[in-house]
């Protein structure tokens, strides 16, 4: 079957692509994909998206991974034909909604930054990812300039954005474009990240909390102070809360 015109695809209706999906494909294969749709999709082995397939990320621009009990990853260049590609181009990626994936370890299971950046992520929802630690590692959550919204809930995360080995210096995240973080039932989630850093989000409209017991939301810019100090003399690292605020004075 020729898939080159599909827009719309999904994948549990074509169980044949299986060897097609982790094999070679064609050039321009899915050049026209759009949207795919992976629900209870059995077939698959424990990573969705490998190097052979970042032709086709390179133009999607919404997926859809609901029911599928042996996804391990859903990205994953870790292999001898991923070192050799650098392409640093910019995925489509809009909408990346995950849910009911019971394997599920890594979104991004290796850095992507050398073979695809993912700058044009709108927006993000994780539900029922139990054995999820994080979402984003560090150089994905750095090219998010454009998200929107953010849905995480019945899941195991721990922080919203891995840290990488290596990265000492003050981060800094700026998402000018959030408006809504949405955060449920998420026992383990402790910060956004672990490490110095500075989250930026002028437009953010709304946040919705519940059943998130280790989260520290916010504090002052004066007990920050008093905290970092404190910490330093017992040589430990502190854990931020996700937002920092300025202390209001009166005269």
């Amino acid at each position: 079957m020729a898939f080159g015109s599909f827009k719309h695809l999904k994948l549990s209706e074509y169980p044949e692509l299986k060897e097609l999906w982790y094999g070679q494909l064609e050039h321009n294969m899915f050049r026209c994909l759009k949207y795919l749709v992976v629900h209870k999709c059995d077939f698959l082995s424990e990573v969705l998206f490998q190097s052979n397939l970042l032709e086709v990320l390179m133009n999607l621009e919404e997926l859809d991974i609901k029911d599928c009990n042996s996804l391990e990853a859903v990205f994953d260049y870790e292999d001898e034909f991923a070192q050799e590609i650098i392409v640093k181009n910019s995925s489509q990626l809009k909408k990346l909604k995950l849910s009911n994936l019971p394997k599920l370890k890594h979104v991004w299971k290796e850095n992507p930054h050398n073979t695809m950046r993912f700058q044009n992520l709108s927006e993000v929802s994780v539900e029922e990812c139990r054995r999820l630690i994080s979402i984003f590692p560090l150089s994905v959550a750095r090219d998010m300039i454009l998200l929107q919204d953010l849905l995480v809930s019945d899941s195991g995360i721990e922080e919203i954005v891995a840290k990488e080995e290596g990265t000492d210096e003050i981060v800094q995240f700026v998402f000018s474009h959030l408006t809504s973080i949405r955060l449920e039932h998420l026992p383990k989630l402790k910060v956004f990240f672990v490490g110095v850093h500075s989250l930026q989000c002028k437009s953010l409209k709304s946040i919705y909390l519940f059943e998130c017991p280790k989260i520290e939301l916010f504090m002052t810019e004066s007990l920050r102070h008093q905290e970092s100090v404190r910490n330093n003399e017992l040589n430990i690292s502190p854990y931020q809360p996700f937002f920092v605020i300025e202390e209001v004075r009166v005269a």
